[in-house]
């Protein structure tokens, strides 16, 4: 069973079509690469499956969330993207770190205030997340405790890649 398919999608910014009826289905954990030139839609259809961007036709079915596009077609309401996007994260390319909080509360912030999760648990998570394979989970790395800013840029893609 497909974890995401995505049928016929398009979407244009006005007489620019973007994407011109794009498909796609992935399975529950395969990994899945969108390479193209740049300006050929990828962030557009990335955007498009989280319904940052609405799209003007096709189908979209992300785990139990299902969404159709088209005239006539009534556009998913706020309760519709809150459930969705509670459950399907995204990275965008230039994703920013909150530059005054440490690296294990940038990993938590998300559970913790979208999802309800108690910190503790969140922590745990986030220690997890965040830990070289040698490393205590009890015991902070400097990693985890560092502030973005303080990170080399390669660090802190590797946050952002977590």
């Amino acid at each position: 069973m497909s974890a995401l398919i995505a049928d016929n999608i398009h979407k244009a910014f006005g007489d620019h079509e973007v994407l011109k009826g794009v498909s796609l289905s992935v399975a529950r954990g395969e990994v899945v690469t969108l390479i193209g030139a740049s300006g050929s839609g990828k962030s557009t259809f990335l955007r498009c499956l989280n319904l940052l961007e609405m799209p003007q036709q096709g189908e979209l079915a992300i785990g139990t969330h299902k969404f159709a596009f088209g005239k006539g077609i009534r556009a998913a309401g706020d309760a519709q993207l809150a459930l969705l996007r509670r459950s399907v994260g995204m990275v965008f390319q230039h994703f920013n770190l909150f530059p005054h909080m440490s690296v294990l509360a940038n990993v938590t912030e998300g559970p913790v205030q979208v999802k309800g999760m108690a910190q503790a648990e969140a922590n745990a998570l986030g220690n997890a997340i965040c830990s070289p394979r040698s490393a205590s989970p009890t015991r902070p790395t400097p990693f985890r405790a560092a502030c973005p800013a303080a990170r080399s840029s390669a660090s802190r893609s590797r946050v952002r890649s977590r």
